[in-house]
């Protein structure tokens, strides 16, 4: 009896050492977090470190600890280390809490951003998607969650240069978060901040800047000026002002940010030097070469030194084509043409030929062999940025409506095809050079022009001739309807534009709704036109 007592009491012990030991442990997690919400990161790691050494089982307590303890390598940019916490808590969590647990999901997704980050595309899709289809089929459309990763996967599909793709997603996005949450929410203003960088990239200049300010008044009014997602809504803000030529907004807007993001996360931190590089360029079109110089070469050694793969990263390249674009208005045409090149080098390694960025690397070196009279580089190099510029025009155009075909081609292709124009002009010796001798002059070179114009042309015209010859094909009758609701539209805003304002104010027509709307339904027009001829094609295969 007294022997059962005993081992009683040494359980009971045992259980309350336990206890305490686990509570303690739960209490340094909750500090952890503290201290990594306020960005105190060596603090959040020591509580970490300490609740570790008290807390051995493989349980999901311990999973939060990876996950914390991922959350502090990758905000420290150690996107190496947070690789390894991630990979560990994923595992631990398809263990003991199986794939329905909403923490399951959010390490997928996590790990996925992480991956996107690392410019591991193909392993961040593969997550993201995953991580969608658990949700969808355990929590239904309507959870928080499933919303946000339709953003996060839009995200990676604009890193990935899939921009018809990533709007929809923003768009299903942006759909969900004001059905969950309202228009007022912080989800809602990111759903609407990154449809509004995507609209920027996509040279619909006015929407971009209505979203974006949209999104950064939501974000002041909620989280406040000095919150982390009010500086990134800023720093857009101004890069849209920057890109509508409103110079002076820009600036005060970019040296804000500035002083947000040095008190938010210190000098040495990516997002502040997001903001360097931004300025840089703004100071640079405004003329202010040394300031210009004097910040992408900072901006330059920060990248190659913190940033994941270094010299061979993306934004390091970004920088370098800065400091090239810098060089080049000053004449500097070989240190220019140099960078250029190792800018070009890098963007095939990491984002591949079929990249728009890689498309415009081989616009900047025909421009800068163009520059110092090297014409049969130049020429190759235009004629291989044609043929990208070419392939994206039938790769985008047949989703988009005619206003964004128009300003596509405006912000994103024209430029390429004028600057082979005044090439052209002047390698086939119409227009005289100093630059080039008259035994390397090339009057084939107009043929070349020509056909390149028609060509192009004839993929404008194809993209939406191809459209409607769709519609009118698929003996969809759902389709076609669509399509003359659109020819409607299309006819009723044509006579509000003869209209004068009072009169549209009377008959209370909103004119840009109307408009926007028309729009909206020529793109699914095009959306849907474009699968129905895949169909058919692989009917015709099959």
């Amino acid at each position: 009896m007294r022997k059962k007592l005993y081992i009683s009491i040494i359980w009971l012990i045992i259980s309350l050492y336990t206890l305490k030991g686990q509570n303690t442990a739960i209490s340094l997690y909750d500090s952890a977090v503290k201290a990594l919400e306020t960005r105190k990161y060596e603090q959040a790691f020591l509580h970490i470190e300490q609740a570790l050494s008290m807390h051995k089982n493989q349980d999901s307590l311990y999973a939060d600890f990876l996950a914390l303890l991922g959350d502090i390598a990758y905000e420290t940019g150690d996107k190496k280390q947070a690789e390894i916490y991630r990979d560990q808590e994923l595992v631990l969590r398809i263990t003991i809490q199986g794939e329905n647990h909403p923490k399951y999901t959010v390490c997928l997704s996590n790990l996925a951003g992480l991956y996107g980050e690392m410019n591991q595309f193909a392993d961040a899709e593969s997550l993201f998607k995953q991580s969608i289809l658990i949700q969808e089929k355990y929590f239904g459309k309507k959870y928080p969650n499933y919303a946000l990763d339709l953003n996060n996967l839009a995200e990676l599909y604009v890193r990935m240069d899939k921009l018809p793709e990533a709007e929809e997603l923003h768009k299903q996005s942006l759909e969900l978060h004001k059905e969950i949450f309202g228009t007022q929410h912080p989800d809602y203003a990111l759903s609407l901040h990154n449809l509004g960088i995507l609209y920027q990239r996509l040279g619909n200049i006015p929407l971009a800047i209505s979203c974006l300010e949209e999104a950064t008044q939501i974000r002041l009014s909620k989280l406040g000026e000095n919150h982390p997602e009010t500086a990134g809504s800023v720093n857009s803000l101004a890069a849209a002002y920057h890109a509508n030529g409103q110079y002076k907004e820009a600036e005060q807007m970019y040296n804000y940010v500035l002083i947000i993001r040095e008190k938010l996360n210190g000098k040495k931190h990516p997002e502040y030097n997001i903001v360097l590089n931004n300025l840089a360029i703004l100071h640079k079109d405004l003329g202010n070469y040394a300031r210009s110089e004097s910040l992408f070469k900072e901006c330059i050694n920060f990248r190659k030194n913190y940033l994941p793969n270094g010299a061979k990263h993306p934004l390091y390249a970004n920088s370098l084509r800065g400091l090239a674009q810098l060089y080049e208005v000053q004449g500097k045409y070989h240190t220019a043409d140099s960078l250029y090149f190792q800018v070009y080098a890098i963007r095939a390694e990491a984002l591949g030929e079929k990249h728009i960025e890689y498309g415009t690397s081989l616009r900047d070196i025909a421009n800068i062999k163009f520059l110092k009279g090297e014409v049969k580089e130049a020429e190759n190099y235009y004629e291989e940025a044609i043929a990208h510029i070419l392939g994206r025009i039938e790769y985008l155009f047949p989703s988009l409506s005619e206003k964004e075909k128009s300003r596509l081609y405006q912000f994103n292709l024209k430029p390429t095809l004028e600057r082979f124009v005044s090439f052209a002009m002047v390698y086939g010796g119409y227009i005289p050079s100093q630059k080039i001798k008259p035994e390397t002059f090339n009057p084939a070179i107009s043929e070349i022009l020509y056909n390149n114009q028609l060509e192009t042309k004839s993929l404008l015209l194809q993209a939406t001739n191809k459209v409607r010859k769709n519609i009118l094909n698929s003996k969809d009758s759902a389709l076609v309807k669509m399509y003359k609701e659109w020819q409607y539209e299309k006819e009723q805003i044509a006579k509000y534009y003869n209209m004068s304002a009072n009169q549209r104010n009377k008959l209370k027509i909103n004119l840009d709704s109307a408009v926007f709307n028309a729009d909206e339904l020529e793109k699914r027009l095009c959306k849907k036109s474009n699968l129905f001829a895949q169909k058919m094609e692989q009917n015709k295969i099959s």
